[in-house]
């Protein structure tokens, strides 16, 4: 039986430097565990995007609309299953819902469904609605930490961000940023010399922010940036100069 995740949270992105991750690292040791899946140097994930012809995906998102959804395939690391994540933004709220299947079913499955799975059925649905198909892959390395004192809160620092663009009939599930085609994207610019890149800094949380998190925040002096690695790597790779369509809404 396939598995499936909920979430509803809200999620703050900034750009940090390695010396500031590493001071933010031992800030919140008192209220968070290294994620059971760190290991030593965190965990690879590699997302394939879909998104229109026009690219409404991204537009929606360059536009800033407050009612906004992204279609990705998820995988952490050459093994395991595919994740299929349905990603909508309303306001500034986040709901994500995601099943995991075989990643080798993925081509099958886009095609076809999956009967008895219906959130495979509603990512296939949605996708042939608007016409989406594979657009552009995004890898990255994660370091991540999960409140012990919360329900639900994490904090995690992305780094190496790089996307290549996809070809629409290409299921192909990259797990590694192996060959030519790779564009870095991990905020290089971000800090004030203008040319170093920086870690991605993310502190998910439920519909409030956690006291701590605040705290943090004020501390460090965080400045958020509404980052998304799609977008940037959208225009990145030079994708961006797409038609721009009007919104639609699954």
């Amino acid at each position: 039986m396939a598995t499936t995740e909920r979430f509803e949270r809200l999620e703050l992105k900034f750009h940090v430097s390695n010396v500031l991750a590493g001071q933010i690292r031992r800030a919140i040791a008192p209220w968070c565990q290294p994620d059971a899946f760190n290991g030593t140097n965190g965990y690879p994930i590699s997302s394939l995007y879909l998104d229109t012809p026009g690219l409404l995906c991204h537009h929606a998102r360059m536009r800033g609309d407050a009612d906004r959804f992204k279609l990705r395939v998820r995988t952490y690391g050459p093994h395991g299953p595919a994740h299929l994540e349905i990603k909508r933004k309303t306001g500034k709220i986040i709901h994500k819902v995601r099943t995991s299947i075989p990643r080798q079913a993925v081509p099958n499955v886009m095609r076809r469904g999956q009967p008895g799975n219906h959130v495979a059925d509603r990512f296939v649905a949605l996708a042939q609605q608007c016409g989406a198909a594979p657009r552009l892959t995004v890898f990255y390395q994660r370091e991540a930490y999960t409140s012990v004192v919360d329900h639900y809160a994490r904090v995690t620092f992305d780094r190496h961000i790089k996307a290549s663009a996809a070809a629409p009939e290409d299921w192909t599930l990259r797990s590694l940023p192996e060959g030519d085609g790779w564009t870095c994207i991990d905020g290089a610019g971000h800090l004030p010399d203008g040319v170093s890149s920086t870690i991605v800094l993310e502190l998910k949380c439920e519909t409030f922010v956690p006291r701590w998190m605040e705290s943090l925040i004020r501390h460090f002096n965080l400045r958020s940036t509404g980052f998304s690695k799609y977008s940037e790597g959208v225009e990145a790779c030079g994708l961006g100069a797409s038609q721009r369509l009007t919104s639609w809404r699954p």
